[in-house]
This record gives C-alpha cells, structure tokens and sequence, in this order.
C-alpha cells in the first residue's frame, strides 16, 4: 500500500491511505459506519446508566442534608469516638451507655467510628477517636437498640444493647 502526505498538523503530519476502495468502505464491516434508524449504541446506555447514578447520588445527598440526618448521623459518631476517647483517659474501669442509637448502623474499625443507615450510604459519617496500639477494637453493629462502651484494666470494648432490659445495666 502507498500512502501519500495530506494535511500538517502541529509538528506531525496526517497521512491519508492512496487506495481507498469501496469494498474497504463497507458499510456491514467498518467500525464508523453510520447508525441505521432505532439503532442504539452500547456508549449511550453507559452514559444513561452513568447519569442516573450520579442524578440518584445527588439528590440522596440533598434528602439527607435537608432531614438533617447526615448532622444527626455525624454527631452520633462524634458522640461515640469521644466516649471512646474518655475511656481511655479514665483511670480505673468504667462504663458509658449510649441508649439511643436512633436506628442507624454502627461501624468501629481501627480508630474510626462510621454511622450509616445502608450499606451505601452517600451521607455516612465518620469520625476518629484516639487509640492504645495495644487495643484494636473491631465491631460492627446492624441497627442497634443502643451500645456501650466498657473499660476493664487497660482494655477498652464496645458492645451492642439488644434489648431494653440491658439498656438499664450494661
């Protein structure tokens, strides 16, 4: 095949192929061929798909702001990591009762405290408590009636309220 020198374009040029027929040009075969009528390409539905994904994860943001549960949610979490935090500051043993989780979800894992309400929340809140390299604490709590934190010695731990009766004596 020859090929012949067409248009300059910045520092490289565009070469054009000399024997373009129309068998190369077949309209079943090539890639650019021009879309028949009711024909929809497979880019237009990722972009469909893909626009209905963020218009969804915008307006759960906007829901969650407005009702204010994404406040509620952030200082629930920040309600946690400081009791947390006071756990460890405490000398002795003690014990913190957080009874009312109003129906959220809780995730304690390293030293962050999450607080969410399905497991893909756009406004889930997150917050960090200090920790003792010697202590991990690792919990992960569906909708909790409410939680509370114990210090024994120089362990720290977090467990779930199932049920009234243990919100009163933890």
């Amino acid at each position: 095949m020859s090929y012949k020198q067409g248009s300059h374009v910045g520092t490289s040029y565009i070469f054009t192929e000399a024997l373009i027929s129309k068998s190369i040009l077949n309209t079943d075969k090539c890639a650019f061929s021009m879309k028949k009528r009711g024909e929809i390409s497979l880019w237009f539905l990722l972009e469909a798909v893909g626009a209905f994904l963020v218009a969804y994860t915008a307006v759960s943001i906007s829901i969650g702001y407005s009702q204010g549960t994404a406040f509620e949610k952030l200082n629930l979490a920040r309600e946690i990591s400081t009791e947390i935090n006071s756990m460890y500051a405490v000398s002795g043993d003690a014990v913190a009762v957080i009874p009312d989780l109003h129906g959220y979800s809780v995730k304690i894992e390293g030293d962050t405290v999450e607080v969410y309400e399905a497991a893909f929340d756009p406004t889930k809140a997150a917050h960090h408590f200090a920790t003792a390299q010697s202590t991990q604490i690792k919990e992960d709590f569906r909708e909790p009636k409410g939680m509370y934190i114990k210090k024994d010695g120089n362990r720290v731990a977090v467990f779930e309220i199932k049920n009234e009766k243990e919100n009163a004596k933890p």
